[in-house]
């Protein structure tokens, strides 16, 4: 399916066109977050993130990815990466909802960058994509910082070179 699942994803990517026209920060309003839950210390670093950018007034919502925990519940818009069927849609209403709302931003906080996320920021209709892999097709900004693998860090890069975004 992997291999399918990409093929899809090449096709997609030449025929889904979006007009991707990136605003002020100051004047956005609506931001997605998407990433995969792996702890509460992890959470707490996206939940200090969230608290930075709702300082400024924005509407925030998150995306947690739900792989192996039992965390559905807590968090309002969960998918499982395994919502997707073979022929590249997805079965959840959240996914589909990320994908479908034309959000100011769409930011991916991980380094991993698998098929199924590849998917979900081909087909958005998210005005700008930022992410930290070196991907241009993917993403509109890519962010590189110092010290990468510090999740803490890399998500105080964020949030200075977000509110740089005129």
């Amino acid at each position: 399916m992997k291999y399918f699942l990409s093929l899809l994803n090449y096709i997609e990517s030449k025929k889904h066109r979006v007009n991707r026209k990136s605003i002020n920060y100051k004047k956005s309003l609506s931001i997605a977050i998407v990433y995969y839950y792996e702890s509460e210390i992890k959470q707490k670093f996206v939940n200090k993130f969230l608290n930075n950018l709702k300082k400024d007034n924005k509407n925030i919502d998150l995306y947690p990815i739900i792989e192996f925990t039992n965390a559905e519940n807590r968090y309002l818009y969960t998918f499982k990466t395994k919502d997707l069927n073979f022929w590249g849609k997805w079965k959840s209403n959240n996914a589909n909802n990320l994908i479908y709302q034309p959000y100011d931003y769409l930011i991916y906080i991980d380094l991993n960058l698998n098929e199924e996320i590849k998917n979900i920021l081909i087909r958005s209709l998210a005005k700008c994509r930022i992410g930290f892999k070196n991907e241009k097709k993917l993403f509109d900004l890519i962010i590189k910082s110092k010290n990468e693998f510090d999740f803490e860090y890399r998500l105080d890069e964020l949030v200075k070179y977000l509110k740089m975004i005129k």
